[in-house]
């Protein structure tokens, strides 16, 4: 499975919680490090599932609030940034693309086309002449605390949403 997306936050900075995406290669998220390894077709050995891994963003610029980390991204710079996006979607082909933030998909939306609902957080579509799956989730760090999700500790919308969101997107995978 080719996947692109974003990682939790405390992937991305390296600390120890094992991801949900794990989920989208048939793993379990926890703190088993082999789960990050993968065997691939023709590599004598295993890579770490973060080397089969793209993230892209939007938006290739950022604003934020003075002395925060608090977006100030608006729709004219999502809509300038969104043809690099599809662009970065047809050079990877991805076979799942994890959207993470409500904003993003909208804007995401825009651009899929063929679009068949599997779920109510998975779909099937076609972006940039890539056929995919589209799991679209609020971002990990939404301040919502029941919309956040970038801690594997007792976050139900991990639990509830992603983790099963994510096992059919394997499932559904698997089954092509």
């Amino acid at each position: 499975m080719r996947i692109a997306g974003a990682l939790p936050v405390e992937a991305s900075m390296g600390g120890p919680p094992r991801g949900p995406v794990v989920l989208a290669v048939g793993r379990e998220p926890g703190a088993n490090g082999d789960a990050e390894r993968l065997r691939l077709p023709g590599r004598l050995r295993s890579v770490h599932l973060f080397d089969a891994f793209a993230m892209a963003n939007l938006r290739l610029c950022s604003a934020t609030a003075a002395g925060t980390t608090r977006s100030l991204g608006t729709p004219t710079m999502s809509r300038n940034c969104l043809p690099h996006l599809t662009a970065t979607i047809e050079i990877l082909q991805p076979t799942l693309c994890v959207v993470q933030g409500v904003e993003v998909h909208r804007v995401l939306t825009d651009v899929m086309r063929d679009r068949r609902r599997l779920g109510s957080h998975l779909e099937r579509a076609r972006i940039a002449g890539v056929d995919t799956l589209v799991a679209g989730f609020t971002h990990p760090s939404a301040m919502r605390l029941v919309d956040h999700w970038g801690r594997l500790n007792p976050a139900p919308y991990l639990w509830e949403t992603v983790v099963p969101t994510l096992r059919e997107a394997y499932q559904l995978h698997l089954t092509r």
